[in-house]
C-alpha cells in the first residue's frame, strides 16, 4: 500500500506523485523533491528491480516511497495507484521515443506503442490520480497540480516554423505530445479545481536526449529540472491549461 508510516507523519503536509521515475528526468525530479521540507515523494518505475539509482535513493530518504507501475498498461495503472494518499503535485514524466521515423515511413506500429504509453499512459494516471488531487483540495483548501512533460517537438506552430530538428522526422512522438497537450488543455476545462499544464523540459542530455547516442543536448537535467519545479511553484490557476518552458516562457501548441 502507498499508504505508509511516512505518510501519518504530522509534519508531512504535501505528497507529489512522480511518473517515469527510474532514470533521466524522472529520477532528476525525485533527486530534487525528496529533499524538500514536508514533502514525501511517490515515485513510479515500470521495473523497480532494475531501478538501481531509485533504489539507492530510497536507502537516504524516509519520505520516498517507491510504486511499481507500467504507464503502457491501464491496470497497471489503476491497480498501483488505486490508494493514493492527498496528493497536492502530479508529474506525468513518464514517456518513449519509439522511434525517429518521419512520415514516409512511419508504421501504425510506431504510433500505437508510442501513444499507448504518452497519451493514454497519462490519461489513465491522471484519471487513476483525480481522487486524490480532489481530496487534497478539498480536505486541505491547496488547488493541486498536474503538469504533463510534453515537449517543443509537438507544438504546430513550432514545427511550421521550423524551430526544432527543421521540422522533420520522430512523427510519432510529435505527434504524440500534440495529443498530450491537447488533454492538458481538456483537463483544465473539466477539472476547473486543479491546474493542469505541460511543460517542456528542454533538449536535454538524457538517454532519450541523446537518441542513442545520435546527440548531445545542451541541457544537463538537473538545470531543466529545477526550471520545471520553479514553473510549477509559481502557477496561477488563470494558466491552467497552458503550455510553458522549463525557463517559464509560454510557448505556442
Amino acid at each position: 500500500s502507498i499508504q505508509t508510516t511516512t505518510m501519518s507523519a504530522s509534519s508531512i503536509i504535501r505528497n507529489v506523485l512522480i511518473t517515469g521515475s527510474s532514470r533521466g528526468l524522472g529520477l532528476e525530479f525525485v533527486s530534487q523533491y525528496v529533499h524538500e521540507p514536508n514533502t514525501h515523494v511517490i515515485a513510479t518505475a515500470r521495473n523497480l528491480s532494475k531501478a538501481t539509482a531509485l533504489q539507492q535513493l530510497k536507502t537516504k530518504h524516509s519520505n520516498l516511497t517507491l510504486v511499481e507501475v507500467d504507464v503502457s498498461s491501464p491496470e497497471s495503472i489503476r491497480t498501483a495507484l488505486k490508494s493514493l494518499p492527498p496528493l497536492s503535485l502530479l508529474i506525468n514524466n513518464a514517456g518513449i521515443a519509439h522511434t525517429y521515423n518521419g512520415i514516409s515511413n512511419a508504421t501504425a506500429d510506431d504510433l500505437s506503442i508510442t501513444f499507448n504509453t504518452n497519451v493514454a499512459g497519462t490519461l489513465i494516471t491522471i484519471q487513476a490520480a483525480l481522487p486524490a488531487l480532489e481530496q487534497a483540495h478539498k480536505e486541505h483548501g491547496i488547488r493541486p497540480v498536474v503538469a504533463n512533460i510534453s515537449s517543443s517537438m509537438g507544438s504546430i506552430q513550432g514545427v511550421l516554423k521550423r524551430e526544432v530538428l527543421d521540422g522533420k522526422g520522430a512523427a510519432a512522438y510529435r505527434i504524440s505530445k500534440t495529443a498530450v497537450n491537447m488533454l492538458t488543455a481538456i483537463a483544465a476545462q473539466e477539472h476547473t479545481d486543479i491546474t493542469f499544464v505541460s511543460l517542456n523540459p528542454g533538449w536535454v542530455d538524457t538517454d532519450m536526449g541523446r537518441g542513442g547516442g545520435v546527440f548531445s543536448p545542451p541541457l544537463k537535467p538537473a538545470e531543466s529540472i529545477s526550471g520545471m519545479r520553479a514553473v510549477i511553484d509559481k502557477l496561477k490557476p488563470e494558466q491552467s491549461g497552458h503550455f510553458f518552458n522549463y525557463d517559464g516562457t509560454q510557448l505556442s501548441f
